[in-house]
């Protein structure tokens, strides 16, 4: 039996659509979650003279976890000094990334528990946005605190010409995970609104001509062979 023409079809093909890609948006939030236990800034490798607890060519990594809880960053167990030498680099719990952290988790509640499409599209993308000003803001003040510390421990020692203390302070591949997947899930929920909102005019616009011509000059609705969004 050939497909129903219009809105029932829109309805079949989504349908079939939708079991396959309802998943995606909760497992790309859940993918950044993830990214929390990866590195979200390093003090390289190149420091001259070492930072905090690791000698010259040692690297110290703080993970998404490490800023939220103020835990022990990673160090270069190769470079690691001898008990009672070095300085500590502790910088505790960053409160931006605690929100970030917590913004992120109401994204990834939400995408799951809330039905309405509209509603669920909207609350997401605009926590999504929320966690990426979060953790950005977060990024600069940890980026802030450590080039103040790297700083510190630079004084007396032989730096290259030109270089400055926050040359040493890096963005890690857990931080740019994070961005590229809030990224692809805020696009996404953008996407998908326009869609139905294009939808939802060519719909009104159908009605408004059956209503002032009768059902004759309407015609098919344009587009109508394409499926609206499910959210």
């Amino acid at each position: 039996m050939s497909e129903p023409v219009g809105e029932g079809a829109e309805q079949s093909l989504w349908q079939r659509i939708w079991p396959q890609t309802k998943w995606l948006r909760p497992s790309l939030l859940g993918l950044v979650l993830l990214s929390f236990f990866l590195p979200f800034v390093t003090v390289s490798c190149d420091t001259p003279g070492g930072f905090g607890r690791v000698d010259a060519g040692g690297t110290t990594s703080y993970s998404g976890f490490d800023l939220v809880f103020g835990g022990e960053p990673e160090r270069s167990a190769s470079q690691l000094l001898p008990p009672g030498k070095g300085t500590s680099d502790l910088i505790g719990v960053q409160p931006v990334a605690v929100v970030g952290l917590a913004l992120l988790l109401a994204a990834l509640v939400c995408s799951l528990v809330i039905r309405r499409p509209e509603l669920r599209n909207v609350t997401v993308a605009a926590l999504g946005v929320a966690t990426v000003v979060a953790l950005n803001i977060s990024q600069l003040l940890v980026h802030l605190e450590l080039s103040r510390m790297v700083a510190a421990q630079l004084a007396g020692r032989s730096v290259p010409p030109g270089a400055r203390p926050g040359d040493y302070v890096r963005a890690g591949q857990g931080f740019a995970l994070a961005m590229t997947g809030l990224g692809l899930v805020v696009l996404g929920e953008f996407i998908v609104l326009g869609l139905r909102m294009r939808r939802e005019q060519e719909l009104a616009r159908r009605q408004t001509d059956t209503e002032l011509g009768g059902p004759e000059a309407a015609g098919p609705a344009p587009g109508s062979e394409t499926a609206g969004p499910a959210g």
